[in-house]
């Protein structure tokens, strides 16, 4: 486990950092559209939809362009323009501007933010043999949960001294502070090749015509939609018919948070040896398990019952998820793979709340309510495909035995 850190400390890191940045501005956004600016709540939901659509097909691009570039410059091409984007965005805020200037920015940044997470999942990749993906993904994803737990306290705590446009200010110095750590500090991990062998269009059809790949796309896809139920649909049913306080649901963010903090390293590191799609498809089921119980929940003490089981879930599946991505690919193309894993992840995360606003109205007030069983289904779907997914897995590519080459000696 110490070597695991000692490899992954840097992104560890600037994900703690970033996550903290992000989280302690960002979620204010949408409130200050609304509640400071009077724009509709249609147009700022689409504007939201399209941010992660946008984000989508950055990360397609930006594992591409990791791939043929090599990671260190994309990486510090994406947190820079996203540094730069944020600051704009401040200072939008701060003169008032137009609903289009606002949302443009925050394309503009979720864009430049798509190269960075895309070109540092290959990063951490190429750190980490086969064996060790899973335990280096869950430390990652670890730093990025505390790092979310983090910057709404700090938003939260800035709010009541200053302005709207002060949190994107300082959401802005921390991605620079992350920045310059990672130029004095970050070392290449994929040299470029010469120009007669990087022009990667071979590279490229077999990442496109592999079958695995978009079977784990299509995996990732379901999971995805099932990911999201936490953060919109979720809260607007405790809130709406459930009848819970928003301080209540706060607490359910907070579980999820401390759980995942708590049990990500150590079941990743007692799991070693385990299949990759043991994770996966154990996930998917605790998934199923934790949203079809909300049918017949009525008492918030339940409802985090039904959260913490979720939350295993999201424990096996998300580190899983990228392990078995890299696993996949070459080492020419594990960019190009991890872009197209974040790539159908985030249209899971774009369709998840919109299906979620059609079902709520329509059975919300229903016991037992059938939308979460429908999510209960979709997850138990997802299990089924990863299922399909194991018999086409090597032991190499499950996890259960190192990469005999191409992985960098620790810097």
């Amino acid at each position: 486990m110490r070597s695991i850190l000692s490899r992954s400390w840097l992104i560890l890191f600037c994900r703690v950092l970033m996550s903290a940045g992000y989280s302690l501005a960002f979620p204010y956004f949408a409130v200050y559209l609304s509640r400071q600016r009077s724009f509709s709540l249609e147009m700022i939901g689409a504007a939201m939809a399209a941010s992660l659509l946008v984000s989508a097909l950055a990360q397609i691009l930006g594992g591409r362009a990791a791939d043929q570039m090599g990671r260190r410059p994309v990486m510090l091409g994406g947190v820079g323009a996203r540094a730069l984007f944020i600051l704009g965005l401040a200072f939008a805020v701060r003169a008032e501007a137009g609903f289009a200037a606002l949302v443009a920015l925050h394309f503009a940044g979720s864009f430049a933010g798509g190269f960075f997470d895309a070109s540092s999942d290959a990063w951490v990749s190429d750190w980490f043999s086969e064996d060790e993906r899973l335990q280096a993904f869950s430390w990652i994803r670890t730093g990025g949960n505390l790092g979310w737990a983090l910057g709404p306290v700090l938003g939260g705590f800035l709010m009541n001294g200053a302005g709207y446009a002060e949190l994107f200010f300082w959401a802005a110095a921390v991605y620079a502070a992350c920045l310059l750590f990672l130029a004095a500090l970050l070392p290449e991990s994929h040299p470029v090749k010469s120009a007669a062998d990087k022009s990667g269009e071979e590279s490229l059809a077999r990442a496109a015509g592999d079958s695995r790949l978009w079977m784990l796309g299509a995996g990732t896809i379901l999971i995805g939609t099932v990911m999201s139920q936490l953060v919109t649909p979720l809260s607007l049913y405790a809130v709406d018919f459930l009848r819970m306080s928003a301080g209540q649901v706060g607490l359910l963010f907070s579980l999820n948070g401390a759980i995942v903090v708590l049990f990500q390293i150590p079941v990743s590191h007692f799991g070693r040896g385990v299949k990759l799609s043991f994770f996966l498809c154990g996930g998917c089921l605790l998934y199923a398990l934790g949203y079809a119980s909300l049918a017949a929940i009525v008492h918030p003490e339940m409802v985090a019952a039904a959260v913490a089981v979720v939350t295993c879930g999201e424990i096996l599946v998300s580190p899983a998820l990228n392990a078995v991505a890299a696993n996949l690919a070459a080492e020419e193309t594990r960019g190009t793979y991890l872009g197209a894993l974040r790539f159908f992840r985030q249209i899971g995360w774009a369709v998840g709340p919109w299906i979620g606003g059609f079902g709520l109205t329509r059975w919300g007030g229903a016991f037992p309510c059938p939308y979460w069983l429908i999510i209960g289904a979709c997850s138990v779907a997802a299990a089924g495909v990863f299922a399909r997914l194991r018999a086409y897995l090597s032991e190499r590519e499950e996890g259960l035995t190192p990469e005999l080459k191409g992985v960098p000696e620790a810097a």
